[in-house]
């Protein structure tokens, strides 16, 4: 028997489980919700049909024509990326420990080549009463590793290479730490330098930086159709559905700067960094997602041509199944530290730590 098999069996025993008089309410309860959602599938469907002539119209959807030849001399240049994990375990006591690990993955020959692999991992101990918020300490340790090790490749990255973020440039989009600030737009200002293209892709679809890009430029009506939709996430997985069907190709937003009411970018800005956001598809079967494109503050760009590029970037780096470019996954693979792991490491600390007194 298959494994879903089973799993739906016992789904269906629980279900018969259930006592009758409760069951027969939720079940209505689940018939109406259902009737009321497919009423809002409809309503949404027009509402895409609506929205995405007006990105069109706009200039702002875009849909990939590129060449087999264009592909095959984007992906035989060089290619890296880079990315950070942790995990926590303890906390007897107050204290923690935290494997961080990170990773960079470089591409020297093109995507046929074999990729070499840097990783860099330590247990970080992290006393609770010192720092409370212990969640957010254990991330910034780990974002201050992944950032170093990117300002480290700054320094022995060939020129004109491309270089992968595993999650947004604003990383993360919470935080206003001027100090880590600096030192995260410093690393990435020293990739630029060297004519390094820089783009952080995440997965996450968080903001509404589309929305208000577009409430900008849109008459009321237009805007009452935008507003339709709750944010980026669910306007981008509506309209690229529709305009990735229809097309049967990659399917891409025009960069358009980061808007300066995000008092992050702000931040960002002041040390040096202008941002530029564009949505991202492959074809119709993959996730969308979004590419932060830094540039050095006061840069003038050709936001019709760097699309175009950061498109080129991103399909001949990619591959059917898998949502991301191929750098970004087996950097993701490589640093990974799964909680079995952790717990294993945190055993081992305890045991070398334990003696033979009973009071131990």
């Amino acid at each position: 028997m298959l494994r879903e098999d089973i799993y739906e069996q016992v789904r269906r025993m629980d279900f018969n489980r259930t006592e009758p008089e409760t069951l027969s309410q939720l079940v209505t309860g689940a018939i109406r919700i259902g009737d009321e959602i497919k009423g809002d599938y409809v309503r949404l469907r027009q509402l895409t049909d609506d929205v995405l002539k007006l990105l069109k119209r706009e200039g702002i959807l875009k849909t990939e024509r590129i060449t087999e030849k264009e592909l095959a001399l984007r992906s035989s240049k060089s290619a890296s990326a880079s990315d950070g994990s942790f995990q926590s375990v303890g906390g007897a006591d107050g204290i923690w420990y935290v494997p961080i690990s990170v990773a960079l993955v470089v591409f020297e020959k093109g995507i046929s080549g074999t990729p070499k692999v840097r990783v860099g991992a330590h247990i970080q101990k992290i006393d609770e009463r010192k720092h409370p918020n212990v969640g957010s300490t254990m991330e910034m340790s780990m974002l201050y590793a992944e950032t170093g090790i990117l300002k480290d490749w700054a320094r022995d990255c060939p020129d004109g290479t491309v270089h992968f973020i595993d999650g947004p440039a604003m990383d993360p989009p919470r935080l206003t730490e001027k100090e880590y600030i600096i030192f995260r737009t410093e690393a990435i200002r020293e990739c630029l330098r060297k004519n390094i293209l820089v783009l952080g892709c995440a997965k996450k679809l968080l903001g509404n930086f589309l929305k208000e890009h577009m409430e900008n430029v849109l008459r009321d009506f237009e805007k009452d159709q935008l507003s339709q939709f709750a944010s980026d996430a669910h306007l981008i997985y509506h309209v690229f559905t529709k305009a990735s069907v229809q097309s049967q190709t990659g399917v891409y937003t025009k960069p358009l700067e980061v808007l300066n009411t995000y008092p992050l970018y702000k931040l960002y800005k002041n040390a040096g960094l202008d941002i530029y956001f564009m949505y991202f598809q492959r074809e119709p079967r993959s996730k969308p997602f979004r590419v932060d494109i830094p540039v050095e503050a006061g840069t003038r760009v050709n936001t019709e041509e760097l699309g175009d590029q950061v498109a080129l970037v991103l399909s001949a780096w990619s591959y059917p199944g898998y949502d991301l470019p191929i750098p970004i996954i087996i950097a993701h693979d490589k640093c990974n530290i799964r909680k079995g792991c952790a717990d294993v490491l945190y055993s081992e600390i305890i045991t070398r730590a334990a003696s033979n007194d009973p009071f131990d």
